[in-house]
């Protein structure tokens, strides 16, 4: 009974989840849509060190639904421990008498969507009836790739403002050119891309 019930509350998150990426993706602009991918990509050449996380993006179908969940658990904490700090930071600069700048507030958002965008893949894996929309989120994604350059220069200026605060730009870190960052772009899950274009 409790693992109909475990089962049952996680498809409610997975449903969820892939709701509010997709709502997300509809009403964005296009060079919102690439940010979102282009994050999304670099992300996940920091996540490629969690066991299984390459092929499972592109094969959640294959595996059973205790190691998909794992993992969508994973990303999940990820994302809601960045909302947390988003927070913590906020009431920071609140009790100093300052104002959050709402760009940064903005990025750590844009941040999550990008995390959801793999965790919808392993929602898949959990309740395959969400495939449909998973696509047509793909179909989002790769339709903007147009504006990559421009979403690029973005994120990057917007972690060089961010820097001037943390001392650290998070793009430094990743290491990446452009070139290389948009070469990651090309990626794209094969079991949900297939009929797309």
């Amino acid at each position: 009974m409790f693992g109909w019930l475990q089962k049952k509350s996680e498809n409610a998150r997975v449903y969820m989840c892939v709701k509010e990426l997709k709502w997300d993706l509809e009403t964005a602009s296009e060079v919102r849509r690439a940010k979102i991918l282009a994050m999304a990509q670099l992300l996940r050449g920091g996540f490629s060190d969690i066991e299984a996380f390459e092929d499972a993006i592109d094969n959640p179908f294959d595996y059973p639904r205790e190691q998909v969940a794992i993992l969508y658990s994973e990303m999940e904490n990820m994302r809601n421990g960045a909302t947390l700090q988003l927070n913590h930071l906020e009431k920071s600069f609140k009790n100093m008498g300052a104002d959050f700048p709402e760009e940064w507030k903005n990025h750590v958002k844009l941040t999550n969507r990008a995390i959801e965008v793999w965790m919808t893949l392993f929602g898949c894996g959990m309740a395959p009836d969400v495939r449909d929309d998973v696509r047509e989120i793909w179909r989002y994604l790769l339709g903007s790739k147009s504006q990559l350059a421009t979403a690029m220069n973005e994120l990057r200026e917007m972690s060089r403002e961010q820097a001037q605060f943390t001392g650290t730009d998070i793009f430094d870190e990743f290491g990446h050119s452009d070139e290389e960052w948009a070469e990651m772009c090309e990626f794209a899950p094969s079991k949900f891309t297939k009929s797309l274009f």
